[in-house]
């Protein structure tokens, strides 16, 4: 095995595609186009890609792994350490390492990974990885690798992903499931607003509606109680994205012919 760093998502060769698109079956935020965005709109001036990607030995140079990585610029002058980091933002929900899912259980993969952010390019004082899943199955073999380097861990809670699980059910089934207070609430909001507008929703989900459904979104955001969004590119790119990937739920409502409301999932 052979570590390998990179500087930019196009210098990595076209056989690493196949780790971004296996992650992507499980988490559209390990996708290439997800890690492509990301990099487009929110990168800061000073920040700089590193790409840790390991291959088998020659002849094959099979993809095994990659980090997806970046500098972190100093706040407190010359003196700060050298921070390397996740190549996350707070938009992030899941980070980790891609690994070819054959090989997801090697934890020497993982030590040569992590040996190679020590012994490759710069030398960092720092290695901050945030975004992690505490519950995927490699969580405690990248621990086991930093600490078998060496390392000094300091394990942090970041945040939680709060979900329903709904599959195999239906719209109905999980409505019904919802308290009665908000069943209700929705109702009779629903039927007020029937009566004071001409209602209509529109699910842009790909097409050549996306940059109008761009432009539409923009302009509710703006006009809404929302904070301005600090990177504003971001969002266009992201719809863009998740339409090309074909994960795109962007739910326009219209009173009067008006956009009212807007609502983006992935």
């Amino acid at each position: 095995m052979r570590v390998k760093v990179f500087s930019s998502l196009d210098d990595l060769p076209p056989a690493f595609e196949v780790l971004f698109e296996e992650a992507a079956s499980e988490s559209f935020f390990y996708s290439r186009p997800w890690f492509q965005n990301l990099l487009e709109t929110t990168r800061g001036p000073h920040d700089r890609l590193y790409l840790y990607a390991i291959e088998g030995a020659s002849p094959d140079e099979t993809p095994l792994a990659l980090m997806v990585a970046r500098s972190v610029a100093p706040r407190f002058g010359a003196f700060a350490p050298r921070t390397l980091a996740g190549f996350t933002n707070f938009y992030t929900t899941f980070f980790g390492p891609l690994l070819r899912r054959d090989v997801r259980g090697n934890t020497e993969i993982l030590r040569r990974l992590v040996a190679g952010l020590r012994s490759q390019g710069p030398r960092w004082d720092v290695i901050k990885l945030d975004s992690l899943d505490r519950d995927a199955a490699t969580f405690d073999l990248l621990v086991d690798a930093f600490r078998s380097e060496g390392m000094i861990l300091q394990p942090f809670f970041d945040y939680a992903n709060l979900y329903t699980l709904t599959e195999g059910s239906s719209f109905d089934a999980y409505v019904s499931g919802l308290p009665a207070i908000l069943r209700n609430t929705a109702k009779r909001r629903s039927r007020k607003l029937e009566r004071s507008a001409k209602v209509r929703f529109e699910l842009i989900t790909s097409g050549a509606n996306v940059e109008s459904a761009i432009e539409t979104y923009e302009k509710v955001y703006a006009t809404s109680w929302k904070q301005r969004e600090p990177y504003p590119q971001f969002t266009g790119g992201l719809i863009r994205a998740c339409a090309e990937a074909g994960c795109l739920r962007l739910g326009i409502l219209y009173a009067d012919a008006r956009p009212a409301a807007v609502q983006l999932r992935i």
